[in-house]
């Protein structure tokens, strides 16, 4: 014996939640929370000027003094030693230090509670 089911989706509403400026903001909002403890932070610059957009995080802070910008250099840790009073896992490529450390699993489960709100 069979059943047919039939399944109607809403498509435009499900792209628009999973494709959203909202969404965006929020796994930006939430992937900076989980990657600051591995990003570099001597004055706080780095990470207090941070700027969060629908999927994106923008590290561009400008060094006062020199009126350079250093977070490239930092972020690929060009001769740079990295202080842990503030962050105890900072580090360069401070994105890919909390995937490694299982932080990526973290945010999967916050974006699936957001969905199903």
């Amino acid at each position: 014996m069979s059943v047919d089911i039939k399944v109607d989706f809403n498509y435009p509403k499900i792209l628009q939640k999973v494709t959203g400026h909202e969404l965006g903001t929020f796994v930006a909002t939430e992937w900076k929370k989980l990657i600051n403890p591995y990003t570099p932070y001597d004055t706080g610059r780095t990470q207090n000027t941070a700027e969060i957009s629908p999927w994106h995080i923008r590290y561009n802070p400008v060094d006062p003094e020199k009126g350079t910008h250093y977070a490239q250099k930092i972020y690929y840790g060009e001769n740079i030693k990295f202080k842990k009073i503030h962050n105890p896992y900072a580090t360069h490529h401070w994105d890919r230090a909390a995937e490694q450390a299982g932080q990526k699993e973290t945010l999967y489960k916050k974006v699936n509670e957001y969905l199903h709100k």
